[in-house]
């Protein structure tokens, strides 16, 4: 690649922030501002205090056991790299285990260690996020915003928690990466950055297999906005290489533990791909959207509700929608959270077209639930400069 690669579609810009009078003006952007430090500090305060029972009573829970023996010698965990558990080829979650459980050097103390990973993880899960929606957005306001919203919330609980599911944050954790560094590229054109999206959709997958999704998300970013020559520019200049970083997870590790992920137990008879049924993960994700993220926003969990009901508000919530995309100004964050909650959703309940819906409406499913809450919070938020001085007025 050659050190820069510049497109009209694809070209540094700066973000423009709206006015009352429709007027953009071009602010300089900087990841902190001075008055937004004490409001992010007090929303991660309060995302501590919503786990503070299971930091001061931390315990060690059903797979954990499994995952915590695999690493317990390093010769254990180099033998065990890619060694699946469940469906998830998780070679650096292994290392990572083996790191943990050298810290704690005796066995009383790992539990306090492991029940760090989780909170830590969505720590610097609320960052990155803070930061790329403010490099995207060009104020602090939408960004302090996806931070409360994402981070002050127990739709997503069991994923930060329990230590087996804490892997679904650092998977997260390694796609918001992959995303700022595709920002770069966006604004700057410099290769290096492409580099290091394409680093982080390889590494991802590495921590849990949602983390495949970083490939295809962050490719959705980079889609131009323009017109069909646009596309055709941007697809010669590199932008749908996050997905080779996600192809070249797959060919390394498929060899390796697609014959154990094929026949699993909860499959039954059944392999993996004849369990795979991409219908049922549809209708799975329609009525997750209405139970758990409309009706979580508002802390209702546990709830599966009638289909007759399930309809009647998702007609609500699309009409809604429709109306906050139309609206917007700049529909790049909006589209990149449908795909997180698209992509997330369809993914886990088509993998899970066996299971009864209402069994996966249960508290000990929420960690479904952790890139779709983020994919509503970036579709809300990202809508809100259309309503910037009608709603409120940014100085």
């Amino acid at each position: 690649m050659s050190d820069r690669l510049m497109t009209p579609a694809l070209s540094p810009s700066p973000q423009p922030s709206p006015s009352k009078g429709g007027e953009n003006r071009v602010r300089k952007a900087t990841p902190f501002h001075r008055g937004i430090v004490l409001p992010a500090a007090l929303a991660c305060g309060a995302f501590l205090l919503l786990y503070a029972r299971s930091l001061i009573g931390p315990v060690v829970y059903y797979d954990d056991f499994q995952i915590l023996a695999q690493s317990w010698t390093w010769e254990h965990a180099r033998a065990g790299l890619w060694v699946p558990q469940n469906e998830h080829a998780m070679p650096l979650g292994r290392l990572l285990c083996f790191a943990l459980e050298y810290l704690a050097g005796r066995l009383p103390l790992l539990p306090f260690v492991t029940c760090l990973v989780g909170p830590l993880a969505l720590l610097v899960g609320l960052l990155l996020a803070y930061v790329f929606v403010r490099r995207e957005m060009g104020h602090p306001f939408y960004a302090l915003l996806v931070l409360v919203l994402f981070g002050v919330t127990t739709v997503y609980h069991q994923a930060v928690w329990w230590f087996a599911a804490s892997f679904a944050i650092l998977a997260l954790d390694t796609m918001l990466l992959g995303l700022l560094a595709a920002q770069r590229w966006r604004q700057t054109g410099r290769a290096i950055y492409l580099d290091l999206t394409v680093l982080a959709c390889l590494l991802a997958p590495g921590w849990f297999a949602i983390g495949v999704l970083a490939g295809p998300l962050c490719f959705l970013y980079l889609l131009p906005r323009g017109s069909r020559e646009d596309f055709w520019c941007s697809t010669r200049h590199w932008s749908f290489l996050p997905l080779l970083g996600t192809a070249l997870f797959l060919a390394v590790s498929l060899p390796r533990t697609a014959e154990t992920i094929m026949h699993l137990g909860h499959y039954g008879e059944e392999t993996a791909v004849q369990a795979f049924r991409p219908l049922v993960g549809l209708e799975y994700t329609a009525r997750s959207i209405v139970d758990n993220l409309v009706l979580g926003v508002v802390g209702v969990a546990g709830v599966a509700l009638p289909v007759w009901c399930i309809a009647l508000v998702l007609s609500v919530v699309v009409a809604w929608g429709v109306w906050w995309w139309r609206q917007a100004t700049d529909r790049r964050l909006m589209l990149l959270g449908l795909g997180l909650i698209g992509s997330s959703y369809l993914l886990v309940y088509s993998a899970r077209s066996g299971w009864a819906y209402s069994q996966m409406t249960e508290p000990n499913f929420s960690r479904y639930h952790l890139l779709p809450h983020l994919g509503l919070v970036l579709f809300f938020c990202g809508g809100l400069p259309g309503r910037a001085g009608r709603w409120f007025v940014l100085n």
